[in-house]
């Protein structure tokens, strides 16, 4: 079902989950909303991407490689 149906691959459980995450998020940014400077920028939380939900399109390039990731890591480590 899965394969012919993205969305399947999550029960009710899951998207129930994200609901509550995409509240807290936004009950969380409207307490900051409130709170912040005049001129402080809050932008609002993108919700969490559901199965079949399309790509979202990014335009920014990452901080850095995940080669360049691994490397640090390692280093830490």
């Amino acid at each position: 079902m899965r394969a012919i149906d993205p969305a399947a691959a999550w029960g009710p459980g899951e998207y129930l989950l994200a609901n509550v995450l995409d509240a807290v998020r936004a009950g969380n940014w409207l307490t900051v909303e409130l709170n912040k400077k005049k001129y402080a920028k809050n932008p609002y939380p993108e919700p969490v991407r559901r199965p079949g939900d399309p790509e979202p399109k990014s335009t920014k390039a990452p901080l850095v490689s995940g080669a360049e990731l691994a490397d640090w890591l390692r280093g830490a480590a």
